[in-house]
């Protein structure tokens, strides 16, 4: 595994507003779409209205004629029950305006979308405590040949992670690869122990409230496809930073963050990070990162 050299040190907020750098190359990698097999919209660009549709009081049936192929869900104190809660609600933005899929998680929306007309924005809800997820799920066959799940998001939320993706119900790591418009950023999947297999894919928001201190999380998520490379681990990961008001440091990067203490200590993952990441740095604070493949 090739590690890269420390990407830089904050002793404080205005020695690092005065600093700015660049480690790594940038990343770049042409990804070979494959058709996916027994999966459909995976762009969210098909569906229509029902007639009468009341995103309050919504039903399956309308569910996925908004949604074709997808279905929703909603978790708290890990039962899953319908989006019909009023805590939650998800959203698909079409041509016609912002769609919201039951009550409060899911929206189809047109405006801001990475790939096509339409993407996908799920809500957590707010979790006032213990952990909720809303999130769509879709059965199909993952093309043979298949090495990576991409997939374009802005995430943001304060659980770390804020999102959450599964196969087969079990969550697994996906990684940023590529920063893209639309403030979005291209992430990734190895998913070449299922090719060739029927799998369940699920993306969800998560978030984790503490009864004082209430959560939620969102995600716009856009362009899901398979592709024939096996783009993790990044080769070439890149890094770069800048500070966010008084007290914070947003670093974009790929490939996985590490974290480090001092110079001289051991550099570890930064677990749940996804980029952009957000870093609390107060005044006299220091810590050192950098990225690997």
């Amino acid at each position: 595994m090739n590690f890269w050299p420390p990407s830089f040190l904050v002793n404080e907020f205005s020695e690092a507003r005065r600093a700015s750098a660049r480690l790594l190359a940038a990343f770049t990698c042409g990804l070979a779409a494959v058709t996916a097999q027994g999966f459909v919209n995976l762009d969210f660009e098909l569906g229509t209205t029902p007639a009468g549709y009341d995103s309050f009081n919504t039903s399956a049936a309308e569910r996925q004629a908004l949604l074709p192929g997808w279905t929703t869900f909603y978790v708290a104190d890990g039962v899953e029950s319908d989006l019909n809660t009023g805590l939650a609600f998800p959203y698909l933005n079409r041509g016609d305006g912002n769609i919201c899929i039951g009550s409060p998680c899911i929206w189809v929306r047109s405006s801001g979308a990475s790939h096509g007309k339409h993407f996908l924005l799920i809500d957590s809800g707010l979790a006032g405590e213990g952990l909720v997820k809303c999130g769509v799920r879709q059965a199909g066959v993952i093309p043979d040949g298949a090495k990576s799940l991409i997939f374009s998001a802005s995430i943001s939320g304060g659980t770390q992670p804020p999102f959450d993706v599964s196969l087969d119900g079990v969550s697994v790591g996906f990684f940023p690869i590529a920063h893209a418009t639309n403030e979005r950023t291209t992430y990734a999947v190895d998913v070449r122990n299922v090719s060739g297999r029927i799998v369940s894919i699920a993306f969800a928001a998560q978030a984790r409230g503490t009864g004082n201190f209430p959560a939620y999380s969102n995600a716009g998520l856009d362009n899901v496809r398979f592709v024939t490379e096996a783009v993790l681990p990044v080769s070439n990961p890149t890094l770069e930073w800048h500070p966010v008001g008084e007290f914070f440091i947003q670093v974009n990067y790929t490939g996985i963050l590490q974290q480090a203490n001092s110079a001289e200590g051991e550099f570890i993952d930064v677990p749940g990070a996804l980029s952009p990441y957000l870093i609390h740095l107060p005044s006299g604070s220091g810590a050192f990162f950098r990225t690997r493949n």
